[in-house]
């Protein structure tokens, strides 16, 4: 997707202009990313709550994963606006379950008709693993969200090896992707870029990874077989989100996260309301 963030005329969201839902007038600025640019519908909470009822929306993966997850969720239990200024905490695996009709939170594990999952996983080999174990269970969620990559530094693992990680897991993907539709479910695949390092007072693994590696990351994670037209998986590249955002709020990564992450969710809601897409064709085997 391409695009800037456009200042608005005036310090305030007009309901009316045609904006996406990364107004960020709240936080204190006066930009938005252009509804023209991304052409897309922009799903207010009771609506995103009637889209995401009945599915489970499935992240594995790092910080990114994470902060996706915790956006998700403010955004579904209408705490989003109120938690703007609010650090994201350090989930490491969560589960969050609600009802569409209020976005309360349910304490049963399962119950209502809202459900969202982070398993917090930090180089994709484990996270293949997942792909796999949700193939052989055959319990599809309706949205998985890959992101991982930037441990890779920290765990001392090379590009060369990422590449073949990611190779690893687009494997594991197109194997899940062709079971679940054999088994009659249209799974949503997403794999999460890396975003520039971005300084403030929510911390991830990018303020140790030196800025250098992150475009190498991301060359591995699109060059990815997995990635449609080649797979069924879709990139969500919060690079390409985060890229124009950090020239003007890259001093405090809250904020930045809010309107990147918000954005996210928007695109994966028109995704999920777009009809079901046909099966990507595969090279046989002689």
């Amino acid at each position: 997707m391409a695009g800037e963030w456009q200042r608005l005329p005036e310090d305030k969201c007009n309901g009316s202009d045609p904006l996406v839902a990364s107004c960020t007038s709240k936080l204190g600025y006066a930009r938005v990313w252009p509804r023209q640019v991304c052409g897309s519908h922009e799903y207010g909470t009771p609506e995103l709550r009637q889209l995401l009822k009945d599915r489970h929306v499935a992240i594995l993966g790092d910080s990114h994963g994470r902060h996706l997850f915790t956006w998700l969720v403010r955004m579904l239990d209408g705490s989003f606006d109120a938690n703007i200024d609010r650090p994201l905490k350090f989930w490491q695996s969560a589960r969050w379950d609600g009802q569409s009709d209020s976005g309360a939170y349910v304490e049963e594990h399962g119950g209502g008709d809202l459900h969202v999952a982070l398993n917090w996983l930090t180089t994709l080999p484990p996270i293949a693993q997942q792909v796999r174990k949700i193939r052989e269970s055959g319990g599809f969620p309706d949205v998985v969200a890959l992101s991982a990559g930037e441990w890779y530094h920290q765990e001392k693992r090379s590009v060369q090896q990422l590449h073949a990680d990611v190779e690893d897991l687009s494997a594991a993907v197109v194997e899940a992707d062709a079971a679940a539709r054999e088994a009659g479910k249209q799974v949503l695949w997403l794999l999460v870029t890396i975003p520039d390092r971005v300084p403030g007072r929510s911390y991830s693994a990018s303020w140790i990874t030196p800025p250098d590696l992150v475009p190498r990351y991301n060359a591995a994670l699109r060059a990815a077989s997995m990635l449609h037209p080649r797979g069924p998986a879709l990139l969500l590249d919060l690079q390409a989100l985060a890229e124009s955002c950090l020239l003007w709020c890259s001093y405090d990564g809250i904020h930045v996260n809010a309107a990147v992450y918000a954005t996210a969710v928007q695109l994966v809601s028109n995704l999920l309301a777009l009809p079901p897409a046909p099966p990507v064709p595969q090279p046989s085997r002689r």
